[in-house]
């Protein structure tokens, strides 16, 4: 199921790839079917298509509501405006001893010492179960420090999504690989990137 939710749902490219070999096998066929099944095989195979591409559009799925919402946590991350990346934080967040507050202090204070740009996510697996979602992301940054020149950082990251009334909101955020060093929580992290 998760298969067909990205294929017509989620993903243009896929559905791009499936509609390709649709309008082939009809192509390649319409000559063995019924003479009625030939004359409409193709006008409705290209209804079809774009039917399929207005559908993805309109739908929005609930990895596609998490993946936006992460979007606007990480472009608030890189622009430092507090109050768009304190929105994306859940008031239920808890991880590694830190609430909603503590996580805000922690970013905050992270960000006046470092700015994040240039951050592209090249893998954002979703796993959702109900109204709580966990998010495994693998994303690359380019961070400078104290105004200096930026360096290329990559990261593995685990992140807990719950489903509030207004959206999904982060509750949980850990680190678990930076430049390919092993991280099991962010106050290691301070030890590998200043």
């Amino acid at each position: 199921m998760d298969f067909l939710t990205r294929l017509f749902l989620e993903s243009p490219i896929r559905l791009g790839i499936f509609s390709f070999l649709l309008l082939s096998v009809v192509l390649l066929i319409r000559g063995r079917l019924s003479e009625k099944a030939a004359r409409w095989s193709l006008p409705f195979t290209l209804i079809l298509i774009p039917a399929l591409f207005g559908m993805q559009h309109i739908v929005v799925t609930q990895r596609e509501e998490i993946c936006s919402e992460l979007r606007s946590f990480i472009s608030a991350i890189e622009s430092r405006t507090s109050q768009a990346f304190s929105a994306t934080l859940s008031d239920n967040y808890d991880n590694e001893g830190m609430n909603r507050g503590a996580m805000l202090d922690y970013i905050s204070a992270r960000l006046e010492s470092m700015r994040v740009y240039d951050t592209r996510i090249t893998n954002d697996d979703v796993e959702i179960s109900g109204d709580a979602a966990e998010m495994d992301l693998l994303v690359a940054a380019t961070v400078s420090i104290q105004g200096g020149i930026g360096d290329r950082h990559i990261g593995r990251w685990r992140i807990r999504w719950q489903r509030e009334p207004d959206g999904w909101k982060i509750v949980g955020i850990s680190p678990r690989m930076i430049d390919m060093v092993q991280i099991g929580s962010l106050r290691e992290l301070r030890g590998v990137v200043p």
